[in-house]
């Protein structure tokens, strides 16, 4: 990118076309198409002379079919006007645009810089990067300015060209390989509704129906022109209700049983993919098929490393085992997203006896080899005419990247296994009906086995299929949907052949079952005894010989380790599934239900115990504060009964003590005045008149000071008298107070107590409950340590474990 003077970015308007060479490019389409006007004109001006010569059947619609490429043609000219009308539109705008930005280059840039330039040689800093920015910015508006006119002639120029419509859509066209051009693009339209995201199975009946129709080259033509249909194949029901619209292998074989051997061959040829993926064709076909597709991907770049990684996978797992191992079979193959495959060992077309496997976390054709290393030891102890399918035809979670992160976040949900159930199901009925569809073929006794994640798709898959499969058998379960199935008997199995074994020392599959209780769908374990099917041991017990299982795997490595998986030859597990497939399953003697199981329900029996001492402790500690509320209640109006009785007994000897003063006051009061109006009266009778007016001025003033005297008496009374009220209100309210704070004192020290022992029994339940979890903590490490350290005796680590629990039972 190169910046000019200020910084100013003209990128956007660098590679500006030719205008010159777009105008002459304009011009040699008028050519172009007034040449092929010229040729059909004189064409046409031939056919013209056709009615005299022809005279037979289909004459007017002969007739009318030559009279319409010479309208064609003109409507080519008028499209080929609006074409260069536009490609002149574009050249003209090119040429201003072109003038614009060479202005803004070479004149406008240098000399708004030195205009910079000289406005900042005396501006301090801050005003030196004010007035750059601002030039800058005006700069590159103009600059962007142009760009802008330039998307906006590219565009014009296209709306122009997205405004003519195809000439002679129902005209056979040359550049078809001479094919109806008009049943190939329908074909073509029809294979984009049947591939889209949410394609119904509406949309892909409508495709195989159209397909039908064509002849082989057109079949051709539809592969040839559009290359994208060869190697996509048709989508798989993801719902349980897809499973009544989509074509299965009753309207797979019908299909292709109705259509010729040379539109046969046009097919497999041309379209692989969606031959190899159709259920109800013969599956000797659909492994050509499949075959072809994949050579056709191997190498493609279009595809990615880690899919075409896949791709050489599935090639590799295709190579016998050797020279009595059976041949093999790619059944299905889908190369788009993550790569699904089904791979076989066997003549599925004739086998008396198939084995679908499942496999479940971590599987995929990414590991196809491996997966069919696993297979082979399954089809080699099946017996005479019998034969295995590898199901990878779903997305299984990826594996989880330690033991304590308690299995991968994908394993811990279900909505994998539910879009896999339905495929499944898809896969199982198409293969019963691709069976009976074909007279030579009777169809056999059908197997599903599951491991891990693939018997929670498995589940799934047994729920939804319209045909009955002969046994089911899931070992190292990652757990049932209860919602898909909380019984046995709930699966399309005949004669109750559920059939589930769990080894003891087996880390993951408790954990995907326990684990799910934090994922989408808490699930059950298919080996506790309450699930009803037919448990049998993997470690050890009963009838059936064979070395116990220690871990989570199918195979559990090398012939040299001590390590034994499921199937692994030699394996009491193996054994079992073999006689079960076999159809000696009623010889097995069964347990009850794992150890597993047993060892979880009594761990969370013992947890529920501690849950409900916990319960119990606090329902006592609700009762103890409520009756210490209700006695705080009484004795606190016990007590404000008796202060307002002692408050009212001094409040009425204080106001009886005042009534005395009072009335005594008043009765001194009443004496003193009747003697002096006495003395006055004799005075004025017995006195002369000068006399008795000095005496009873005494008398007057004997009076007031006598009046006075009484009213400061009275007056220091009443203030002893409020002075002692007051002291019994300030004894009443110290008695109230000391009774108040007695009691707030009492129910401080209950809800003390309270709280103590409310506190302390959360710390025991939350010691117990923490205790509960290091138990069964410590019970996943005694097995997780039990693969890996040799002598480590877990049944004396077991008995730890359960005697720390039985300590807690006095709880």
């Amino acid at each position: 990118m190169v910046y000019y003077p200020l910084g100013v970015d003209l990128s956007a308007t660098d590679e500006l076309p030719d205008a010159e060479a777009v105008r002459t490019a304009a011009g040699t389409l008028k050519d172009a198409a007034q040449d092929v006007y010229d040729h059909v004109e004189a064409a046409h001006t031939t056919w013209a002379g056709l009615p005299g010569v022809y005279d037979g059947p289909g004459e007017p619609a002969l007739f009318a079919a030559f009279a319409r490429p010479l309208t064609d043609a003109e409507d080519l000219l008028g499209s080929e006007e609006t074409v260069r009308t536009a490609a002149r539109a574009l050249a003209t705008a090119i040429t201003s645009l072109k003038t614009r930005r060479t202005t803004l280059r070479d004149t406008t840039l240098p000399a708004k810089e030195a205009e910079v330039d000289r406005a900042t040689d005396a501006a301090d800093p801050l005003h030196h990067q004010l007035i750059v920015a601002l030039a800058r910015a005006e700069l590159q508006g103009i600059a962007d300015g142009i760009a802008e006119d330039w998307e906006a002639a590219q565009d014009d120029y296209d709306t122009a060209l997205d405004g003519i419509a195809r000439t002679a859509t129902d005209t056979t066209a040359h550049f078809d390989y001479g094919t109806n051009s008009a049943a190939v693009s329908t074909a073509r339209e029809l294979f984009e509704a049947a591939t889209r995201p949410g394609a119904t199975g509406a949309d892909v009946s409508a495709y195989y129906a159209h397909l039908a129709t064509l002849t082989p080259e057109q079949i051709e033509a539809l592969g040839a022109a559009h290359p994208e249909t060869r190697a996509t194949a048709p989508p798989l029901p993801v719902t349980a209700a897809d499973l009544d619209t989509f074509p299965g292998g009753r309207e797979g074989a019908a299909w292709w049983n109705g259509l010729g051997e040379e539109a046969r061959a046009a097919l497999l040829a041309t379209l692989p993919a969606l031959v190899g993926n159709t259920q109800g064709v013969p599956y000797a076909t659909r492994d050509a098929a499949n075959r072809t597709t994949l050579a056709l991907v191997l190498d493609d770049p279009s595809y990615t490393a880690e899919q075409r990684a896949a791709y050489r996978n599935i090639r590799e797992a295709l190579l016998p085992a050797g020279p009595d191992s059976g041949p093999r079979g790619l059944l299905s193959f889908s190369p788009d997203g993550r790569p699904l495959a089904a791979v076989s060992i066997g003549d599925v077309d004739h086998a008396g006896n198939v084995t679908f496997s499942v496999s479940g976390m971590g599987s995929g054709t990414h590991n196809t080899t491996g997966e069919m290393d696993n297979l082979q030891d399954v089809y080699d102890g099946l017996g005479p005419g019998s034969a295995a399918v590898l199901w990878l035809g779903y997305d299984s979670p990826d594996l989880p990247q330690h033991l304590d992160t308690a299995g991968s976040p994908e394993v811990l949900n279900v909505a994998q296994a539910d879009v896999g159930g339905t495929a499944l199901a898809h896969a199982l009925d198409g293969f019963h009906e691709t069976r009976s569809a074909h007279g030579d073929r009777e169809v056999p006794q059908v197997n599903v086995v599951a491991h891990s994640y693939g018997t929670t798709t498995a589940a799934y898959a047994l729920t939804r299929t319209e045909h009955a499969v002969d046994h089911f058998v899931m070992y190292g379960s990652a757990g049932i949907d209860p919602g898909a199935a909380d019984h046995a008997s709930d699966f399309n199995v005949r004669d109750g052949n559920v059939w589930a074994t769990l080894a003891y020392k087996d880390p993951w599959a408790p954990i995907g079952q326990v684990g799910s209780f934090f994922g989408d769908v808490p699930r059950i374990s298919p080996t506790d005894d309450a699930f009803g099917a037919r448990v049998f041991s993997s470690d050890g017990e009963g009838n059936i010989p064979g070395h116990a299982g220690t871990g989570h795997d199918q195979v559990a490595g090398s012939a040299n380790d001590d390590g034994w998986g499921y199937i692994e030859p030699g394996s009491q597990s193996y054994n079992s599934i073999m006689a079960i497939l076999d159809g000696r399953g009623e010889s097995i003697e069964l347990i009850g239900q794992s150890r597993r199981d047993t060892m979880i329900e009594d761990v969370t029996a013992r947890v529920r115990s501690i849950e409900e001492a916990y319960q119990n402790v606090q329902q006592g500690i609700d009762d103890a504060q409520l009756r210490g509320n209700a006695r705080y209640d009484a004795f606190q109006d016990a007590v404000s009964g008796y202060v307002d009785r002692q408050q009212d007994g001094a409040n009425a000897a204080v106001d009886g003590t005042q009534r005395r003063v009072d009335s005594a006051v008043d009765r001194g009061q009443d004496g003193a005045g009747s003697l002096i109006d006495r003395l006055q009266s004799g005075a004025t009778r017995h006195l002369p008149g000068p006399v008795s007016t000095l005496v009873n001025g005494g008398v007057d003033a004997g009076q007031s000071v006598l009046d006075a005297g009484i009213d400061a008496g009275q007056h220091v009374v009443n203030r002893g008298v409020d002075a002692g009220q007051g002291l019994v209100n300030l004894a009443v309210d110290g008695l109230q107070g000391a009774g108040h704070g007695g009691l707030e004192a009492l129910q401080d020290l209950g809800n003390g107590a309270t709280d103590a022992l409310q506190g302390g029994a959360e710390r025991v339940h939350d010691g117990l409950v923490e205790a509960g979890k290091d138990a069964v903590t410590g019970t996943r490490r005694v097995v997780e340590h039990l693969t890996r350290t040799e002598g480590f005796d877990v049944e004396a680590a077991m008995d730890r474990g359960r005697k720390f629990l039985d300590g807690l039972n006095p709880l």
